[in-house]
């Protein structure tokens, strides 16, 4: 599987990240366009300039065997981005509980 980290960012401050896994047959690049698209319709604010950007993407694997290993791995060579490694691992784990509205 691939994944993208996108960043929903208001006046150029982070605001929300939002992560998206989908199939290897998919293009990062053709997944973030689409993305990107919907995220700013759903958080377009009359009173901030709204902007989603590519944060990090690569691979996800869901057959990992131990926590060393890692879940999120690798780069997006379309998008020219790499994965964050334990970072992205932790916010696919809990997106389900809220952790993509954590920005730092």
């Amino acid at each position: 599987m691939k994944y993208i980290v996108c960043q929903v960012q208001r006046d150029k401050e982070p605001f929300i990240n939002v992560p998206f896994v989908f199939p290897d047959m998919l293009v990062h690049a053709m997944v973030f366009a689409q993305m990107r698209a919907l995220l700013e319709m759903q958080y377009f604010s009359n009173k901030h300039k709204t902007e989603v950007v590519a944060l990090s993407g690569g691979f996800f694997s869901s057959t990992v065997m131990s926590d060393s290993d890692g879940l999120c791995h690798g780069e997006s060579e379309s998008l020219g981005i790499k994965s964050r490694g334990k970072e992205d691992d932790n916010l696919l784990k809990m997106a389900d509980y809220g952790s993509c509205m954590m920005v730092d």
